[in-house]
């Protein structure tokens, strides 16, 4: 989730090429859509968030079936949560950089990424 909303298509590779998925079942595919989202809101500090999120298991292209997950814009910061390696649940913070998630674990990491969300480049 970001401030800007995004697209993930599965079956689709990075530079284009459509493998779509060898799951043709469409109750396989709602389970994939149902655990997808069960993981999502586990893991969301405020699970209000998930309504941002959209699963489509009926999308095509060609003849080859993909998984589309849209994440709607947030003009609020999203915080997620994993256990650490004594199983306590912590909150968690990531930065998109490029193409790549950062995960900020510092107090002042967090707070400057989050005034400088709007801007287009981030420090931290």
């Amino acid at each position: 989730m970001n401030n800007k909303g995004g697209t993930i298509i599965i079956g689709v590779h990075d530079k284009g090429a459509v493998h779509g998925l060898s799951i043709n079942d469409g109750w396989e595919l709602d389970k994939i859509s149902r655990e997808i989202s069960q993981a999502v809101r586990a893991n969301l500090v405020d699970e209000s968030f998930i309504d941002l999120i959209s699963i489509d298991t009926k999308q095509r292209i060609g003849d080859k079936r993909i998984l589309r997950i849209d994440c709607a814009s947030s003009d609020q910061p999203v915080f997620f949560s994993e256990r650490d390696k004594g199983n306590i649940k912590k909150e968690i913070f990531y930065l998109r950089i490029g193409t790549e998630n950062q995960k900020l674990e510092k107090v002042s990491q967090i707070v400057k990424a989050i005034r400088n969300r709007d801007s287009r480049s981030v420090e931290v």
